[in-house]
């Protein structure tokens, strides 16, 4: 059939169109173009929200000590960018029934009031807290590191052992 269809081109005059070549060189530069770019793009948000960057965590075990604000835990974020939201969790586990444990949060050395609290009737506490901190809201410094720190306070007893979970990320509004 395409010998056919030649065979009519050649004979009204038409002349048979040449096939269309793929220019290498072009493709090649194209394509590596192409490349560039989504990797570019993808770098570039690895820069902005990275683990150990804008992300930071910590768990373990602590101690509330009777009438002292005692740290459990501390992160740092490295650089706050504009036109981010950090995103603070905490939980604190396994508190034993004592009179008002509290929980506190220090950004950059700058106490919080209690951000939760147990109330003095409960038994064994849990204490969570989800903190959302607008980066252009004047708490923090834009281009700087943050340092979050996850306080308790109990006035009238103590906890030997308490659990805590602690995260600080960076998102784009």
């Amino acid at each position: 059939m395409k010998a056919g269809s030649f065979g009519v081109r050649e004979a009204t005059g038409h002349p048979t169109p040449p096939a269309r070549r793929v220019r290498p060189v072009r493709f090649a530069v194209r394509l590596g173009m192409a490349a560039l770019a989504i990797g570019l793009a993808a770098q570039g948000a690895r820069a902005d929200m990275s683990l150990g960057r804008n992300s930071a965590a910590a768990d373990g075990y602590g101690s509330i000590d009777a009438g002292v604000v005692s740290e459990l835990a501390s992160v740092t974020i490295s650089s706050v960018r504009r036109h981010t939201v950090i995103l603070v969790d905490a939980t604190v586990s396994g508190i034993d029934p004592l009179p008002d444990v509290e929980v506190h949060l220090v950004i950059n050395g700058v106490l919080s009031g209690p951000v939760t609290r147990c109330p003095a009737d409960a038994k064994e506490c849990t204490l969570n807290f989800h903190r959302p901190i607008d980066a252009d809201g004047g708490l923090v410094t834009i281009g700087q590191p943050v340092t979050f720190k996850l306080m308790a306070y109990a006035p009238n007893g103590a906890d030997p052992s308490v659990q805590y979970g602690f995260t600080a990320h960076a998102v784009k509004k």
